[in-house]
């Protein structure tokens, strides 16, 4: 999937319902699959924001790089 910020495709797609705030989930199962664990260094690279939806485009410091889709 690309960033529709950036343009860059990004391999690695996760969801996460309830809640368009990046950085947050409203299950901890969600959470984790998306962001990995709180300790883990990542940095926002990207957002995209609507009223319904919201696509996080993050890094981590390993340089793995995520786009998680927040929908309501």
């Amino acid at each position: 999937m690309k960033c529709p910020k950036c343009g860059k495709e990004i391999k690695n797609v996760a969801e996460v319902h309830g809640t368009l705030k990046a950085f947050c989930a409203l299950s901890p199962i969600e959470g984790l699959t998306a962001y990995s664990a709180y300790s883990i260094s990542k940095e926002l690279v990207c957002e995209t924001k609507s009223k319904t939806k919201n696509i996080v485009h993050i890094k981590f410091s390993a340089g793995e790089e995520r786009l998680i889709v927040h929908s309501l």
